[in-house]
């Protein structure tokens, strides 16, 4: 179970113990490419290893949830992953799904401390 909160206004997931699936995976690398990432910032933030980030990176860049940018900084070619607006749009469904899976008590706690983005999701 995922619950979603600001961190200096980016989202990020908070994490109950428990094995991710490959959507959540999906989400993280989507989340952490948001404005543009190099592979290595996007493996430490996802927690996966080099050979499992290659295997997303591929598929998502193949599916059109990521762009791959090249960029030239100081005279160095950097390789950038960017979310892009398939991806986005991933990200915000699955927010959407994955906060009705919230037991209401939760909610409410996560909502209290200010860490629930979706405010259409009423507690009762």
């Amino acid at each position: 179970m995922h619950f979603y909160g600001r961190n200096d206004g980016r989202f990020q997931m908070l994490y109950k113990r428990g094995r991710r699936d490959r959507h959540d995976i999906v989400a993280e690398i989507l989340e952490s490419a948001r404005g543009g990432a190099i592979k290595t910032h996007i493996m430490y933030k996802a927690r996966l290893s080099y050979a499992q980030l290659n295997d997303y990176l591929t598929s998502l860049v193949d599916k059109g949830f990521l762009e791959n940018l090249m960029t030239v900084e100081n005279r160095q070619t950097k390789h950038l992953f960017k979310t892009s607006e398939a991806g986005e749009e991933f990200i915000k469904n699955f927010r959407t799904l994955d906060l009705q899976n919230v037991s209401t008590s939760s909610a409410r706690y996560f909502r209290e401390k200010g860490l629930i983005t979706n405010p259409d999701r009423a507690t009762k």
